[in-house]
């Protein structure tokens, strides 16, 4: 047999070359440190066979496996039975080589049921924040209870001395105005007087264009389709809050939303860095309600050198924080819950929540539960073909939006048909399962009377591995998500009984307020009109 393993080495040359110079160093320490313990080195035997196996098993996940354990094997430890499982090990081969990765106990995380109580939290926490509150949002509204929110935060500046205020905002949608004065910008403006209030609007490098320049922009409402800020980041000195929700009444009131509060100071170091990073290369409101670029920015989007170092600077800061994907392992044997957050700027040429999503749904391991939630259900070709090829032994339930409690119900003019382009789009999902014979694929549409419904989410569970995977952000999973606009997504590993009880807690009662789609007629009408464009105008929605 060992003459065997010999002969497969002249197939993967390429891979032995790379490590061989590593290997060297490796076996040169081992023995230096074996002969300090008067012990025999290793037998080289196994790496042959490791390196053949690498070869001979050519799906991703045992690929990575091998490589894992040559790497284990050559740095003298012992890889955990722990971490080798499937669902583990498919996890880790779709991570890129470098990643920013947390464990943080379940003990520390905790998951907010409603608006009201993710308002209450923000105002109860705020007056006890020392140094830093940094709070990123699509935009701020401009009713009682947002002032009373802003109000807060001025007091909480106020009262304690070292704490600074960072607020990153949509160019666009904060600058729409619903009457005079009525906009987040002008609710903001006063707030700067304070050197310790530094608020920002990401104003996306989209609207360089002459298209956008010309015909988008001076329609106030309308211009808000090319490319949006929608992280939603709120930190809290050493906790953080990460959501869908913006800061806005209905969002505190009577919007399904989801909301994660983090005890970690790592977590909240790396999203505050985030936020204040695209703030840097953000306008800067200054205290006469004017706008220009930060000081240590040179370049206004329409330079071509914009997107380049826009692009540096995040991936600087991602550079800062990331960990070699063999951690993963590392963390895995803590009993942590791991947090990898995942960034989407396609306008700034990052695209790692597509990327790593896109590997998650290929090939989930066998037997697992795939539940998928939008409020504006509008998937990427890439993301709908993922979810028609999965297996048959794989389950997945999709959850979206009725037209009564989309959040554009209602609304004037060409707004108002948003939500029967949602329609559209979720029937044409609904035909290709037809075609495809998907039995395994159940579609679910959400109606709660006097709720609209803002819910994204992925949960995938392998009940026979005892592992859950859920992500929690500001990503819809659609064509604007993917290519347009700015969004921030965690992707949550555990094995946590305590936490996954509370993650089927969650989902069962996003859930509870839907029904199945059964037949086409189970859709409400759409005008032809819509149908007709629905195809074309895709990518904006």
């Amino acid at each position: 047999m060992h003459s065997f393993y010999i002969l497969q080495l002249t197939q993967f040359k390429k891979i032995k070359d790379t490590l061989d110079s590593g290997l060297k160093r490796e076996r040169k320490s081992q023995r230096v440190a074996s002969q300090a313990a008067d012990s025999t080195p290793a037998d080289p035997l196994p790496r042959v066979f490791l390196l053949s196996c690498h070869w001979i098993h050519s799906s991703l996940d045992v690929k990575t496996l091998m490589f894992s354990k040559v790497i284990c094997r050559v740095q003298g430890r012992k890889m955990s039975t722990r971490s080798t499982s499937q669902t583990m090990q498919w996890v880790l081969s779709c991570l890129p080589e470098k990643q920013v990765m947390i464990g943080i106990p379940c003990r520390k995380i905790d998951i907010l049921k409603d608006p009201k109580e993710f308002y209450e939290y923000l105002i109860k926490k705020m007056p006890d924040c020392k140094n830093r509150i940094t709070l990123s949002a699509l935009y701020l509204g401009t009713g009682e209870k947002e002032k009373h929110l802003l109000d807060t935060l001025e007091k909480s500046v106020e009262k304690n001395e070292q704490l600074e205020c960072n607020l990153l905002f949509d160019y666009t949608r904060s600058t729409r105005s619903d009457g005079p004065g009525q906009s987040s910008k002008d609710l903001l403006t006063r707030v700067t007087s304070n050197n310790r209030f530094k608020v920002s609007f990401f104003l996306s490098p989209m609207f360089s264009n002459f298209f956008t320049r010309k015909l988008i922009l001076p329609r106030e409402k309308h211009n808000e389709i090319i490319s949006l800020q929608h992280m939603k980041i709120f930190v809290l000195d050493d906790q953080v809050i990460v959501s869908g929700a913006n800061l806005s009444h209905q969002y505190f009131t009577d919007r399904v939303d989801r909301y994660f509060v983090f005890h970690n100071k790592d977590l909240a170091d790396y999203l505050d860095e985030v936020a204040k990073t695209v703030a840097s290369f953000s306008l800067k409101l200054h205290s006469n309600g004017l706008m220009s670029h930060h000081e240590s920015w040179e370049h206004p989007i329409s330079s071509p050198h914009y997107i380049q170092h826009a692009r540096e600077r995040i991936q600087s800061v991602k550079k800062r924080f990331s960990k070699s994907c063999l951690e993963f392992n590392q963390l895995q044997e803590s009993n942590h819950t791991i947090v990898m957050p995942f960034i989407q700027a396609n306008c700034l040429g990052i695209n790692d929540e597509e990327n790593f999503l896109s590997k998650i749904l290929t090939r989930p391991p066998s037997e697992s539960i795939v539940r998928l939630a939008s409020g504006y259900f509008n998937l990427t070709q890439g993301f709908k073909e993922k979810l028609l090829g999965l297996e048959e032994d794989i389950s997945c339930d999709v959850l979206m939006a009725s037209e009564d409690v989309n959040s554009f119900k209602g609304a004037n003019g060409l707004m108002g048909s948003i939500p029967s382009f949602y329609t559209t789009m979720s029937k044409l999902f609904w035909q290709e399962m037809q075609r495809s014979n998907k039995n395994n694929i159940r579609i679910w549409s959400f109606f709660k009377p006097n709720w609209t419904f803002h819910a994204k989410g992925l949960w995938i569970e392998n009940k026979k591995e005892n592992t859950m995977l859920a992500t929690i952000g500001s990503s819809n999973f659609g064509y604007r998500s993917v290519f347009r606009d700015l969004e921030l997504q965690l992707v949550l590993v555990t094995r946590e009984e305590q936490l996954k009880t509370r993650l089927r807690d969650e989902y069962e009662t996003i859930w509870k307020d839907s029904k199945q789609i059964k037949s086409d007629s189970d859709f409400p009408p759409v005008a032809t009109w819509v149908t007709l464009i629905s195809r074309f105008i895709k990518s904006f929605f």
